[in-house]
């Protein structure tokens, strides 16, 4: 598991990143839990 952080001017740069099954992002405070549905997203 990798813990993502991103404010609201790096959100964009998350879509760059390998995101994979149970990632976690925090993105202005709010924490989002990457499931499988989101394991397709990569640069």
């Amino acid at each position: 598991m990798r813990l993502l952080y991103a404010n609201n001017s790096e959100k964009a740069s998350l879509l760059s990143l390998k995101i994979h099954k149970n990632d976690l992002a925090i993105m202005d405070r709010e924490v989002i839990c990457f499931t499988q549905s989101f394991a397709f997203i990569q640069s």
